[in-house]
């Protein structure tokens, strides 16, 4: 039948049920020793429990416990006076010795402990007294002769060394304690636990172990560095986070660098760039669990059908420029919404009226947008909405209906009779070219979309053919590739919605099973995005090559590529 008892740190009531002579205190997490007459004559830990006054001895240790964490809160919070004073009463030293002792935890600095006196007497049994210092030890030297004087020579040892090894965990403690609360700590924490590739890997939810080790360098008031290594764990895999960041005067923190290892070995990185979060090292396959990611992940998802700023009706569009600003467009009404990086609502603006249409959009580095609205290209200022102009056509015979930019700053623009016109950066007609795709296929096509890679080269695909047309910079074709047809890399007629371009040259074609994806000669790679909601719409790539995909359901998602 279980014994009760309670701990001596913090009062909580303790059940015991044997054999063991110590057991963990479920409240405080202290080890407690279970008095000798609940053990009755159960089985005993070894020969120091023959010691005399050992379980008292370590009884008052463990005790200290709670104490120490107090005035490490006590630091942290600025009471210093009050620290000094438990620390007195807790170790009973003097003022100057106990103020000594507050500055180095407020430093960081271990703390030497003296003159820590011990008394316990038990009726028949010597008296054993022990001065303890955090310090090597001296040897023990005793006049007593014979089994009285052994005994006492063991237990004054034992005592000694247990004490000294009691003190030690709780500085340890105290020490990751003071770890755990430094906002850095606590910032490198919340990335790695919320981190797409961390979670890919560990499985969720990702948690940090209760011991943390590491270094903290500069003043507490001032800016300083922290270097910190803790495990983490999750329901696939365990491993450990070492963490260097910093602290500035003001209270903000930088995490400048994460490494995470597996068994040894680097599976992941965090370079304090937050829109990038963590990276898969070249290593991340020895683990041997890491397992095969997706080609992408969806990061960042925003929008939702409705009228409000951040909702969206029939948007149709998307674009981003140099900054990071996101340009949704809807198809009826003229209505353009900016976001700002991280998918939250900016401004809003018009072209035309009412009854203008937009079919296209594309945005310089500078923040240009252009906008393919009602068959005409408008240039217009991103952030203000303000209207600086219109590119002129060849002649009254376009009708535009979509635009990609150049790599030169220039754009490419589409008409829906095929024919093709590149303007310069300064918007005037460099170039112009008639009935491309029918040149090729000898039949009347309407353009579906438009994308450029990083050398020029213009990539076109119908409507009534799923095909993908190259074409070189100079309008030259150059190859095809897809096609109707149920093979991997073909695609059902009519099915192919949008289409972008990466900076490897990859090629991103839309249709209804998912995002298909071609190296830069045309060769199928893979097919991911099928969990997005809604048929895609439109695509685009930033300068981080992450990839903005707004479907029909009205939604934005930001796919992070998981290979180079």
């Amino acid at each position: 039948m279980p014994e009760t008892f309670r701990c001596p740190n913090c009062g909580a009531p303790l059940e015991y049920s044997g054999p063991d002579p110590t057991i963990k205190c479920p409240y405080c997490h202290t080890p407690v020793i279970v008095p000798e007459a609940l053990r009755g004559g159960k089985a005993r830990a070894g020969a120091l429990d023959e010691v005399p006054g050992i379980a008292d001895v370590l009884s008052d240790v463990t005790r200290l416990a709670g104490p120490l964490a107090e005035i490490g809160r006590l630091v942290r919070s600025g009471k210093k006076i009050e620290a000094v004073k438990l620390y007195r009463e807790t170790f009973n030293v003097g003022l100057q010795e106990a103020k000594d002792a507050v500055d180095k935890i407020e430093r960081g600095e271990p703390v030497t402990m003296t003159n820590v006196t011990v008394d316990r007497v038990q009726v028949g049994e010597p008296v054993v007294t022990t001065d303890v210092a955090m310090e090597p030890l001296a040897p023990v030297r005793t006049a007593r002769t014979g089994g009285q004087g052994k005994r006492a020579i063991f237990a004054s040892f034992a005592t000694t060394v247990l004490f000294l090894g009691v003190c030690l965990v709780a500085f340890y403690a105290m020490g990751t304690l003071l770890l755990r609360l430094h906002p850095v700590y606590r910032t490198a924490m919340e990335l790695v636990k919320n981190d797409p590739a961390v979670i890919e890997i560990f499985g969720s939810p990702v948690q940090d172990g209760p011991f943390a080790s590491g270094t903290i360098k500069g003043f507490p008031v001032g800016s300083h560095t922290v270097n910190l290594q803790v495990a983490i764990r999750g329901p696939r895999a365990h491993g450990m986070a070492y963490i260097y960041g910093d602290r500035e005067k003001d209270g903000t923190c930088r995490i400048l660098s994460i490494r995470i290892e597996i068994g040894g070995e680097e599976v992941l990185k965090y370079s304090g760039e937050p829109e990038k979060g963590f990276q898969f090292s070249p290593t991340a396959a020895r683990t041997g669990i890491l397992p095969t990611p997706e080609y992408a992940s969806i990061v960042l998802q925003f929008g939702g059908e409705g009228i409000g700023p951040g909702w969206f009706q029939d948007a149709r569009s998307i674009a981003l420029d140099g900054a990071g600003h996101i340009y949704v467009a809807e198809y009826e009404g003229g209505r353009v919404q900016v976001f700002d990086p991280t998918g939250a609502f900016v401004t809003q603006w018009t072209v035309g009226d009412s009854e203008t249409q937009i079919y296209d959009m594309a945005a310089d580095r500078r923040g240009t947008v252009y906008v393919a609205a009602h068959g005409a290209i408008l240039r217009v200022e991103g952030t203000t909405g303000r209207l600086l102009g219109e590119l002129e056509p060849p002649d009254e015979r376009y009708w535009f209906e979509q635009v990609a930019l150049m790599p030169d700053g220039g754009l490419v623009a589409m008409d829906w009779h095929n024919n093709l016109v590149r303007f310069d950066a300064e918007g005037r007609v460099a170039q112009e070219w008639h009935d491309l795709l029918s040149s090729v296929t000898g039949e009347t096509e309407t353009v579906c979309d438009l994308a450029v890679d990083g050398l020029g080269n213009i990539f076109i695909v119908g409507v009534s053919d799923p095909t993908i047309f190259k074409f070189t910079p100079e309008g030259r074709f150059a190859d095809r590739f897809g096609g109707e047809g149920d093979a991997p890399g073909q695609f059902r007629t009519p099915s192919v919605s949008a289409m972008a371009v990466d900076n490897q040259g990859r090629v991103y074609v839309a249709d209804f099973d998912g995002i298909h994806v071609f190296n830069a000669t045309g060769g199928y790679l893979t097919l991911f995005g099928a969990e997005v909601e809604g048929a895609v719409r439109a695509m685009v790539f930033n300068a981080q090559n992450e990839l903005f995909v707004l479907t029909a359901a009205q939604q934005v998602s930001k796919f992070r590529l998981n290979r180079p």
